[in-house]
C-alpha cells in the first residue's frame, strides 16, 4: 500500500490481544497508522531515557557531596615540597636521557675503532690482492701476445 509519502506502508494490521475483566467482544484486529505506532514508541524510549538520565545526574550530586569534605587547601609548606619533588624528578629523567644518550655515544666510538682496524686489515688484503691479480693479468697479456692472431 503507497501514501503521498512515498512506498511506506500506511497502515498495518496489529492484532490486539483480547481484553480480560471487561465487557464486549475484545480482541480483534484495529488499523494503526504505522506512523502513529512508531512516533508512540518513540516518545515511550525518549521517556524511558530522560528519567534515566535524571536520575543519573541526581547520583552524580550525591557523589560531589561525599568527596567535597576531601579537597583540603594546600599550605605553603605542601607547595614547596611538591614543586621540589617534581623539580628533582625531572633532574632523574633529564640524567636518566644524558646517560642513556651517553651509553649509546660511546658504543658507537667503540664501534668506530673496530671499523678502523677492520678497514686497515682490508686494505693490507686489498693490496696483497691487487698484486697477484696484475701478476694474473700481465701472464695473461703475454700468452695473448705469444698467441697468432688469427685473421
Amino acid at each position: 500500500m503507497q501514501d503521498s509519502n512515498g512506498p511506506y506502508l500506511a497502515y498495518s494490521n496489529i492484532s490486539v490481544p483480547p481484553l480480560t475483566g471487561g465487557t464486549g467482544s475484545g480482541g480483534g484486529v484495529v488499523e494503526v497508522s504505522m506512523k502513529d505506532y512508531v512516533d508512540a514508541q518513540d516518545e515511550k524510549t525518549r521517556a524511558q531515557n530522560d528519567a534515566r538520565f535524571a536520575e543519573v545526574l541526581s547520583g552524580l550530586g550525591r557523589v560531589d557531596e561525599r568527596v567535597s569534605h576531601i579537597a583540603a587547601p594546600m599550605t605553603w609548606q605542601q607547595l614547596v615540597l611538591t614543586m621540589a619533588s617534581v623539580g628533582l624528578v625531572l633532574i632523574g629523567v633529564v640524567f636518566a636521557a644524558l646517560s642513556y644518550a651517553s651509553d649509546r655515544i660511546d658504543g658507537g666510538i667503540a664501534a668506530s675503532g673496530l671499523l678502523d682496524e677492520f678497514s686497515q686489515s682490508q686494505a693490507e688484503r686489498d693490496v696483497g690482492q691487487d698484486a697477484k691479480l696484475d701478476k694474473i693479468i700481465g701472464k695473461l697479456d703475454a700468452i695473448s701476445i705469444a698467441q697468432p692472431q688469427k685473421p
